[in-house]
């Protein structure tokens, strides 16, 4: 969730950048949606994965090594 809010928020910040800075050369690649989007969505799912494989370990573990620890 929190790496959606950071998605949603830092994306018109960069597109913002990105135009304003591709704007000071005579040639410039335009910007796409998937150029945006494809970023975006790769940092969502390695995101996921990450709290997925957390979830996993966590799910397969027994309850009691956990609480022996605490």
């Amino acid at each position: 969730m929190l790496v959606a809010i950071s998605v949603v928020i830092a994306l018109p910040g960069a597109v913002f950048f990105n135009d304003w800075w591709m704007g000071m050369y005579p040639n410039r690649a335009e910007l796409t949606a998937g150029v945006v989007a494809g970023p975006a969505i790769f940092l969502l799912a390695l995101a996921l994965a990450t709290v997925a494989t957390q979830w996993a370990r966590a799910a397969l573990r027994k309850p009691v090594e956990s609480l022996k620890y605490e």
